[in-house]
């Protein structure tokens, strides 16, 4: 019986990860974030329609702050899955490095 490798792939692509974490900020977060400020519009469409005085405005101003914040929170926890993910990189980068020592 021969040893046959024949469509086997190794090895691991460093462009994969960057274009994971492009399509993570474009496709989760900043699709997540215009979709919540386009709500919020909606939302105070709707406020103004039924709703006016101070409370109606503080509400408002803490939906704003709020789609704020949880912007925010999403750009914030990629930035940590980033480092993880490239840090993962490197680590795959230093595995496949010393995988096979040379004689």
């Amino acid at each position: 019986m021969a040893l046959n490798i024949e469509g086997a792939t190794v090895g691991y692509d460093v462009n994969g990860i960057e274009k994971y974490i492009a399509d993570i900020n474009t496709n989760v977060v900043e699709k997540a974030c215009r979709e919540l400020n386009a709500n919020l519009t909606n939302l105070r469409v709707t406020v103004d329609k039924i709703w006016v005085g101070k409370s109606a405005e503080t509400f408002k101003t803490n939906m704003e702050h709020d789609v704020d914040s949880i912007c925010a929170a999403l750009r914030e926890s990629v930035e940590s899955l980033v480092s993880d993910l490239r840090d993962a990189g490197s680590y795959l980068g230093e595995v496949d490095e010393n995988l096979i020592q040379p004689r």
